[in-house]
């Protein structure tokens, strides 16, 4: 058999291309000169015209500011289902979840259902400066929290607002989160979508954590975001904690949003 014939470095050049006369090229200029001609007419036709008046900018009927429209023409004010932001324009401790029977509320620390200012706030971050700063940049506005203890278990929820005008804070800061605890540095997975809320994820650390000589715990996650508001959950226990547990605080903490 013979080998096949060794391929050229360069291919062979083809063929010029057939010279075309000059027909079509007169055709082309002589189109683009009409066109020219056309545009230099159509401006010397405008300029030999008088000026069209325009209207007055103060028109009979108008009005600055609008008057008010009659007491039975006034459109009914959207409820809650319909503006999300009558809801949470008010007190968002209200908005909290409260507590299952049998817990108890964290009143030692003042966390029932309170206010917490962004300096008190940063302070759960490692680093509370640099979260200071960041949240400056994503317009915080405010932030409530409530804390209970119920059986072998902590657990603590925040929902943080932000002025989501210029810039949406509430994204940034809902992805910035969600993808540190996705990182090695936090729990080195994608966590499990929270049922309901488009954006919610859950994370479960299968590892306790703890400083030597103080008792191992072990801690869950939750972060979702509804219009403006960021929820944050954490659940901590010295067991091993249910998912599934997890799954339905959260869900019912997104649910009063």
């Amino acid at each position: 058999m013979q080998s096949p014939p060794p391929v050229p470095a360069h291919p062979p050049p083809s063929s010029p291309p057939p010279r075309r006369g000059r027909t079509p090229l007169l055709i082309a200029c002589a189109a683009l000169l009409g066109v020219v001609a056309g545009v230099a007419g159509g401006y010397t036709v405008q300029a030999d015209r008088e000026p069209a008046a325009t209207p007055p900018l103060s028109q009979p009927g108008l009005s600055y500011p609008a008057e008010p429209l009659p007491k039975d023409e006034e459109p009914e004010p959207l409820t809650a289902e319909e503006d999300p932001r009558v809801r949470t324009e008010g007190d968002l401790r209200r908005l909290l979840l409260r507590k299952p029977s049998g817990a108890e509320y964290d009143r030692a620390r003042g966390f029932h259902q309170s206010w917490v200012p962004l300096a008190d706030y940063v302070m759960n971050y490692t680093d509370p400066r640099g979260a200071f700063s960041a949240m400056l940049e994503y317009s915080f506005r405010r932030a409530v929290v409530t804390r209970w203890e119920e059986e072998n278990a902590y657990v603590t929820i925040s929902l943080v607002q932000f002025r989501d005008d210029t810039a949406v804070g509430s994204i940034d800061h809902l992805e910035t989160q969600q993808d540190f605890l996705s990182s090695p540095h936090g729990v080195g997975n994608q966590g499990i979508p929270l049922p309901g809320s488009g954006n919610g994820r859950v994370w479960v650390y299968d590892e306790p954590y703890g400083e030597e000589g103080s008792v191992p715990v072990y801690e869950a996650r939750c972060l979702a975001r509804r219009g403006d508001i960021v929820m944050e959950l954490f659940y901590t226990s010295p067991d091993p904690i249910d998912e599934d547990t997890v799954l339905e605080l959260a869900e019912k903490q997104v649910e009063r949003l």
